[in-house]
């Protein structure tokens, strides 16, 4: 089932990964997001440059060593459809 149009102020996703991964790291979010089909709900921010984690809003729904796509899409969809369709 795939959501409604995009909100009027819709949640904001942001990853914080080491410098060196930045480029591919946010290539990876993107298609990860898109591949869940929650896409239109979410602005991506700009990667912050910091230890691997995915943020959702204030929230870290995400921690790990390294590029891990499979992982951000269960925590993305695991945080949505756990909340009745909005964060953790």
């Amino acid at each position: 089932m795939r959501p409604p149009a995009k909100p009027e102020r819709p949640f904001r996703l942001r990853l914080s990964v080491p410098v060196e991964a930045t480029a591919v790291a946010q290539t990876q979010l993107t298609a990860a997001l898109a591949a869940t089909g929650l896409d239109a709900w979410f602005d991506l921010a700009s990667p912050t440059s910091g230890p691997w984690a995915l943020w959702w809003d204030d929230t870290a729904i995400w921690v790990g060593s390294g590029a891990d796509p499979a992982a951000w899409q269960e925590a993305l969809l695991e945080g949505w459809w756990g909340s009745g369709g909005g964060c953790c």
